[in-house]
């Protein structure tokens, strides 16, 4: 399940708390912090891997049930999203052809076949031959 970051939620007093700004000499019993939205815990980050600090809810202590009702809950897998782009940028590809056509920029020869060129004795210099067809 994957909750989206919040920038604001409420202390055990009901006030609102934001992130980047959290309240200095607070008692203990007020640092506990929970989603305005749905009521579940959330925990308070500090600026960590280039992100600034945020609010996370607390899933493992809160129903997943409640937590989809939230409207931090993002429904989308982005995994599977990114996946399904690659799949679709590979149906676009269509089929590949292999190159058995070469220019050998060293010695100024075409050859057909694998990428070796007899002359200089490698295909470190070849290049696939555009004119031939």
């Amino acid at each position: 399940m994957r909750m989206l970051s919040a920038n604001f939620a409420q202390d055990g007093l009901g006030k609102i708390i934001l992130a980047y700004r959290p309240p200095q000499g607070q008692k203990e019993q007020h640092k506990q912090y929970y989603c305005y939205l749905c009521g579940c815990p959330m925990v308070l980050l500090s600026k960590e891997l280039n992100r600034g600090p945020r609010f996370e809810h607390d899933i493992e202590w809160y129903p997943a049930e409640k937590l989809r009702k939230c409207s931090y809950y993002d429904g989308k897998d982005k995994g599977n999203e990114q996946l399904e782009k690659i799949r679709e940028a590979l149906r676009t590809l269509g089929s590949l052809t292999p190159v058995t056509h070469w220019h050998c920029v060293m010695c100024q020869c075409h050859y057909d076949g694998p990428k070796y060129c007899d002359q200089c004795h490698t295909g470190i210099f070849s290049i696939a031959d555009a004119g031939i067809s």
